[in-house]
């Protein structure tokens, strides 16, 4: 771990680093002279790992989950490495996951996950994903959030790599789009199982 990150995950045990703004946290680990954004980028990549730096739960009724970015429910063309983008507050009701500290919520773009139902909830444009990022070793059928060549995207992981030495990401759409083919070998990873979807608000 960079020691940039060391020093923010003592100090989250500390303080509570969502009153701080980026520049006071670098000025109270001793890194005045790096740019809020060098602060930044290492807060998200310590989130990216499952650290729960910051103070999620709300109240007893509500959690707040860090919102990583963006993973495209379509052609894989949405790049993983994006910006934190804050929190999403969501009660604790609307969510069938009862242990929250290891939840992070992607936002999908696309449609080619929009016949997959969680938990009776399409994955369509604009909804909210939850993600557990303890589960990295999925099953076939499971939906999953993959990395493939540096890009994010949400997909039913389909394992054959006893047969055919591969792993086949595919969609699940009311349109056609093609699944993604990944030799066992390749560089990908599996940064976690989808578990819940949001829906995005119904706005007339």
């Amino acid at each position: 771990m960079h020691e940039i990150q060391k020093k923010i995950l003592e100090l989250s045990k500390k303080e509570n680093l969502e009153k701080l703004t980026l520049r006071e946290i670098g000025d109270k680990i001793g890194e005045k002279i790096s740019s809020p954004q060098k602060i930044k980028h290492h807060i998200e990549q310590l989130v990216k790992k499952g650290f729960n730096i910051y103070k999620t739960m709300k109240s007893d009724d509500f959690v707040r989950l860090p919102v990583i970015g963006v993973a495209d429910c379509g052609d894989a063309s949405i790049f993983a490495e994006q910006n934190f983008q804050g929190f999403v507050t969501i009660s604790k009701k609307l969510l069938h996951q009862k242990d929250y500290k290891n939840l992070f919520a992607i936002k999908a773009e696309g449609d080619s996950m929009n016949n997959m139902e969680i938990f009776g909830k399409k994955i369509e444009n604009g909804d909210f994903v939850i993600i557990d990022n303890t589960h990295t070793d999925p099953k076939t059928g499971n939906v999953v959030l993959a990395i493939v060549e540096n890009k994010a995207t949400i997909k039913r992981f389909v394992d054959e790599r006893n047969s055919n030495h591969r792993i086949v990401l595919m969609p699940n759409s009311t349109k056609v789009f093609n699944p993604i083919y990944i030799h066992e070998d390749d560089d990908f990873s599996i940064n976690g199982t989808v578990v819940d979807v949001i829906k995005k608000p119904i706005l007339n």
